[in-house]
């Protein structure tokens, strides 16, 4: 299992908060006003190249129906091994 680790800022402790990659669903997670956590890689999103990590919260806890509340996005990079 690999992992990278984000810290997630001024997000409600109250609501659930979803973490997609490259768009794609990763997990569902409580974080507060300042939350050290870690993000699990998989294997799309261990192939090389740029990747977007996303991290939003809905003020009814549902990314279907809901208003988006908070929003953060952050890039990371996987290299070729030469």
């Amino acid at each position: 299992m690999i992992q990278i680790g984000a810290d997630f800022e001024k997000f409600q402790g109250d609501k659930q908060t979803f973490v997609y990659i490259d768009q794609f669903y990763n997990s569902t997670d409580q974080y507060g006003e300042l939350t050290q956590s870690s993000v699990e890689l998989s294997e799309q999103t261990l192939k090389p190249g740029v990747h977007t990590v996303a991290a939003i919260q809905f003020d009814n806890d549902d990314p279907n129906t809901g208003k988006i509340v908070n929003f953060i996005e952050a890039k990371y990079e996987v290299k070729e091994k030469k």
